[in-house]
C-alpha cells in the first residue's frame, strides 16, 4: 500500500516539474531575481516575452501619432490662438523636423489628411472641466483618438506644450513608431468654492455677448478671465446667443447712476453709460456680489451712481494735434443733461481751434487733472464771416433762466413807476416781484444814461442800470443798496441765484495769440466765462505766448490786432471765487485784459496773481478791469491792476501788491496789508479816480497798514498824490463826488525820497476853465457847470511816517472838509 502511494506521488511530481520548467514544457511564469535575463527555473530567455503563454506580446493601447516612417498627425489651432502659443507649436514642429517629417499646423473646423490630431488650447465637449483643473492647472490627455492639449491660463498652455515635448517628442530616437499613451497625461487641481448659478441654471451654460465697439468687447474678455479665476467656468464671446446670456452693452442711460448688473428673462444684463468708469464699475460689482459660496444672480438689480464722465468717453484725443473742441462740448453736454461731474486726463494736452458751436457750457463741477489746453488764435480775428472770436471757449452756465419784468408783465412795476421816484435809494429796503427764489436783479432805466466817457474813447453811456440780490422774499441784501436814485424802472432782469456751489478746477490754459492784423477794436473773447452763481474756479492758469509787439512792421504795416476781453470774466453773477490762478497780461492792441468782471457782485480773487516777468513788463497792457458791479475783492494778489469802469460799489483789496488803482464808482474801498507799485501816470499817485467817468467815488477810501512804492526801483518822488482826478464841465450823467479818506499807518518806500504826499491832485482839464479851482460852483464864468463836484467831508489822517508833510489843497472848494489827525 506504501508502495503504490509513493509511486502516485513520484508521477504527480515529475509531472508538475515538467509543466513548471522542464523539458519541451515553458514555465508558466518566469522567475529572475538576479535580473540576468534568463529563467531562474527553466533558464530560458526571458527578453521581450511577457510571461504568457508564449504568444507575440500585444502593442500598448494609445494614439499611433507616427508609424513606419510616416507623421500621422497634425497639430489644430484655433483661429485666435495667441501669438505665444503659435511661437510653441512652431518651435516643437521645428523641433521634430530634425527627426521626421514635419507635422502640419491645421485650423480648427478644417481638420484633413491625417489620421490624429492634437488639439492646443482647444476644449472638446465637456472633458475638460475649468471648475476642477483652475487657473494653474493644465492638462494633455487622449480623447477619442486625438489629444488635448489644455490649460487654465495663457502661461499654463505654454508649460503644457513644453511638457508634451519634453516627455514624448524628446524621448523619440526617430525610429519605429511614436504613441501617446495615458501615462503621459498629467493635471493640475485648483478648485474653487464659488459656484455662480441664475437661479437652476449654472453660469457655465451662459455666453458672453459684447454689444457695441472694442472696450466693450475687451471688458468682456476681462470679464470671461475673471469669472473663470474665480468660479472655474470658462465662458465664450460671441456674436449672439440663442441660448442663455451675459449681455454687455453701453447705454446712454442707465438706471441707478450709471453702471447697473439685472436679471431679465434668465439673461444677465450688463450695461454702463459710462466708458471709462465702465472696467471700474464691472471690478466693483465683482468684489461686491463674488464671494466663497453660492451666488444666485436670478432676480439680481445691482446699480452703481457714477458721478464723473470723462473726455475720452466722447472721443478727445488728448494728443495737443486733434482738434477736442466737439469731444469736450459733448461730454459737457452729457454731464449737465445728467448733473455729472466731469474729468479731463490727467498729462493729455488738449487743443481747441476751431469752434463749430458757440462756446462750450459747463454746469456741473469739473476737474481738469491737472491736464494742459491750447486754445490757438492765432488765426482769430473779429471780421470773420463765422465770428468765432466772439464766442467764449467755456461759460460756466446756471440751470436757471432768466426772467424780465416790464411795466407791461409787473404789477410791481407798475406800482414803483405810479411814484414821484420809482426808487429813492436811501429808503427802498425790499422789491418783491413774486419770485420765491433768491435773485440777482439787474434794475434798469433806460431813459437816463450813465458813465456818459469823455476823453479819446468818448461815448454816448449806459442805461442807468444796478445791481440788487433779493432773497426769496423780496428783501434787498445789505450789501448790494442802490447807488442812485431811480425816476422809472423800464426794465428788472431776474437771474435766479443756483442752490449748489459747484467748483471748476485745476488745468493750463495756454492762448497761442492772434496773429490776424485787426484795428477794428472789437475784442476777442475766447476765454472762461462764468454767468453762474455760487462757483469757484480754483488752480487754473492761463498763459499767452506768440503775441506780436504792437507797431512791430508786419509785411511793411505796423501790426495791431483785437485786444483779448479777458480768459477770466465774470458776469451777470454772484458769489464767485477765483482762488490760486495765474493770469497774463497781453500785449495792448487797443487795451487788452485778462480779467474782467461786468454785472457781477460779490467777486473774490484769492491768491490770484501774474508771473514775475509779466507783472513787470512795461510794454504789457493792465491785467484788470470791471463794469457795473458790486463787492469786489482782492486778498494775496500780485497783478498790476484793480479798474473799475463804469463804476463798482463796494471793493476790498487785502494783503496784495497791485501797480495801479483806478476807481469809479462809491461804497467803501477799502486797501489793507498791501502794496501799491505805482505805475500809472508817472508812478506818483496812489489811486487814481478815473477822469473819464468823472473822477469820482461817493463814499470811503480806507487805506490802512499800506505802502506807498513804484514799479520802477530807481524812480524818485519828493511829491506823490493819495488821490489824483481831473475835472472837466461834462455831463457824466451823475452827480461826481470826491470820496471821504482815511488814512492810517502809509509807509512810503526810502528809494521815492517822498517829502510832501498831497491828499487830493484834481487838475482842471477843461480847456475854457483853466483856472478854476471850485468845482461846485453851478456856473463858471457866466456857462453853465456840467459837473458839479461835491468836496470830501472828513480826511483823517494818523499813524504815518514821520518827517512827510500830507498836504491838504486850499481853496473854497475844501474849506467845509473836515481834517483828522
Amino acid at each position: 500500500m506504501k508502495s503504490k502511494i509513493f509511486i502516485i506521488l513520484l508521477a504527480l511530481l515529475l509531472i508538475f516539474s515538467l509543466v513548471a520548467c522542464g523539458g519541451d514544457t515553458p514555465c508558466t511564469e518566469h522567475v529572475d531575481e538576479d535580473e540576468d535575463g534568463i529563467c531562474d527555473e527553466c533558464e530560458d530567455v526571458i527578453e521581450g516575452d511577457d510571461g504568457g503563454d508564449g504568444e507575440e506580446e500585444e502593442k500598448p493601447e494609445g494614439t499611433l501619432l507616427i508609424g513606419e516612417g510616416e507623421v500621422k498627425f497634425a497639430f489644430v489651432l484655433s483661429k485666435s490662438a495667441s501669438a505665444n502659443t503659435r511661437i510653441a507649436i512652431n518651435d516643437l514642429k521645428d523641433a521634430l523636423s530634425e527627426k521626421t517629417d514635419a507635422p502640419e499646423i491645421q485650423t480648427l473646423g478644417s481638420e484633413k489628411g491625417f489620421d490624429a490630431y492634437i488639439y492646443v488650447g482647444i476644449e472638446l465637449g465637456d472633458v475638460f472641466d475649468g471648475y476642477t483643473l483652475g487657473h494653474e492647472g493644465y492638462t494633455v490627455f487622449e480623447n477619442d483618438g486625438n489629444i488635448v492639449v489644455s490649460a487654465g491660463s495663457e502661461e499654463k498652455l505654454s508649460e503644457a506644450i513644453e511638457y508634451l515635448k519634453e516627455k514624448l517628442f524628446d524621448k523619440w530616437d526617430g525610429d519605429g513608431e511614436l504613441l501617446f499613451t495615458e501615462k503621459h497625461a498629467v493635471t493640475k487641481e485648483t478648485r474653487y468654492r464659488t459656484l455662480m448659478v441664475v437661479g437652476d441654471r449654472a453660469l457655465s451654460e451662459y455666453s458672453v455677448v459684447a454689444e457695441g465697439e472694442a472696450l466693450v468687447k475687451t471688458i468682456a474678455v476681462n470679464l470671461i478671465e475673471t469669472l473663470y479665476t474665480r468660479t472655474g467656468a470658462r465662458l465664450k464671446l460671441v456674436e449672439e446667443a440663442d441660448g442663455a446670456k451675459i449681455l454687455i452693452r453701453q447705454a446712454a442711460e442707465v438706471k441707478g447712476g450709471g453702471f447697473r448688473v439685472y436679471e431679465k428673462d434668465g439673461d444677465v444684463i450688463i450695461e454702463c453709460a459710462y466708458k471709462n468708469r465702465f472696467e471700474e464699475a464691472v471690478e466693483k460689482f465683482l468684489s461686491d456680489k463674488l464671494k466663497p459660496g453660492t451666488v444666485d444672480l436670478d432676480g439680481i438689480d445691482y446699480s452703481l451712481s457714477i458721478d464723473t464722465v470723462y473726455y475720452a468717453d466722447f472721443g478727445a484725443k488728448g494728443d495737443g494735434k486733434t482738434d477736442d473742441f466737439d469731444a469736450i462740448k459733448a461730454a459737457h453736454d452729457f454731464a449737465n443733461e445728467s448733473g455729472l461731474k466731469v474729468k479731463a486726463k490727467a498729462g493729455a494736452t488738449y487743443y481747441i481751434k476751431n469752434m463749430k458751436e458757440a462756446s462750450i457750457i459747463v454746469k456741473t463741477s469739473t476737474d481738469f487733472a491737472g491736464a494742459s489746453f491750447i486754445i490757438d488764435d492765432t488765426e482769430i480775428s473779429r471780421k470773420d464771416e463765422v465770428d468765432v472770436g466772439a464766442w467764449d471757449v467755456f461759460v460756466i452756465s446756471s440751470d436757471y433762466s432768466t426772467r424780465s419784468f416790464t411795466e407791461k408783465n409787473s404789477d410791481a412795476i407798475k406800482a414803483l413807476n405810479e411814484k414821484e421816484i420809482a426808487i429813492e435809494r436811501d429808503n427802498v429796503t425790499k422789491l418783491d416781484l413774486g419770485l420765491g427764489y433768491p435773485a440777482l436783479l439787474k434794475v434798469t432805466n433806460a431813459n437816463v444814461r450813465h458813465y456818459i466817457r469823455y476823453g479819446g474813447n468818448a461815448n454816448s453811456g449806459s442805461a442807468q442800470c444796478e445791481l440788487i440780490i433779493v432773497d426769496s422774499q423780496g428783501n434787498i441784501d445789505p450789501t448790494t443798496p442802490f447807488l442812485f436814485d431811480f425816476e422809472k424802472v423800464t426794465k428788472i432782469e431776474a437771474i435766479r441765484i443756483d442752490d449748489k456751489p459747484i467748483e471748476i478746477t485745476n488745468g493750463k490754459f495756454t492762448t497761442l495769440a492772434t496773429k490776424v492784423q485787426d484795428t477794428s477794436g472789437s475784442y476777442i473773447l475766447r476765454g472762461m466765462r462764468v454767468v453762474r452763481a455760487n462757483t469757484t474756479v480754483s488752480k487754473i492758469e492761463h498763459y499767452v505766448e506768440g503775441e506780436i509787439p504792437e507797431g512791430k512792421i508786419v509785411d511793411g504795416v505796423a501790426f495791431c490786432a483785437n485786444g483779448y476781453s479777458g480768459f477770466y470774466r465774470a458776469e451777470n453773477t454772484t458769489n464767485v471765487e477765483y482762488r490760486d490762478c495765474i493770469a497774463t497780461g497781453h500785449v495792448s492792441y487797443n487795451s487788452s485784459y485778462d480779467i474782467t468782471t461786468k454785472y457781477a457782485n460779490d467777486v473774490r480773487f484769492i491768491n490770484v496773481k501774474q508771473t514775475e516777468e509779466n507783472y513787470l513788463d512795461g510794454a504789457l497792457w493792465w491785467i484788470m478791469g470791471s463794469n457795473f458791479c458790486k463787492n469786489l475783492y482782492y486778498d494775496d494778489c500780485y497783478l498790476t491792476r484793480f479798474d473799475a469802469h463804469c463804476g463798482v460799489y463796494n471793493a476790498t483789496i487785502k494783503n496784495s501788491t497791485i501797480a495801479s488803482l483806478r476807481l469809479t464808482g462809491g461804497g467803501d474801498f477799502l486797501i489793507e496789508n498791501s502794496t501799491v507799485k505805482a505805475k500809472s501816470y508817472g508812478g506818483d499817485t496812489f489811486i487814481m479816480l478815473r477822469e473819464d467817468y468823472g473822477s469820482t467815488w461817493r463814499g470811503n477810501i480806507t487805506i490802512r497798514n499800506c505802502v506807498f512804492d513804484n514799479i520802477n526801483a530807481k524812480s524818485k518822488y519828493e511829491t506823490v498824490a493819495i488821490i489824483y482826478g481831473e475835472w472837466v464841465n461834462h455831463n457824466f450823467g451823475y452827480q461826481t463826488t470826491l470820496p471821504n479818506l482815511y488814512i492810517d499807518n502809509l509807509r512810503f518806500a526810502e528809494n521815492l525820497g517822498v517829502k510832501k504826499v498831497n491828499l487830493f491832485t484834481i487838475v482842471n482839464k477843461d480847456a475854457d476853465f483853466k483856472k478854476v479851482t471850485n468845482y461846485s460852483l453851478a456856473s463858471l464864468s457866466g456857462k453853465k457847470n456840467n459837473n458839479v463836484y461835491v468836496p470830501p467831508e472828513v480826511i483823517s489822517i494818523k499813524n504815518c511816517d514821520t518827517g512827510i508833510s500830507f498836504v491838504m489843497p486850499s481853496g473854497d472848494f475844501y474849506k467845509k472838509t473836515k481834517i483828522e489827525k
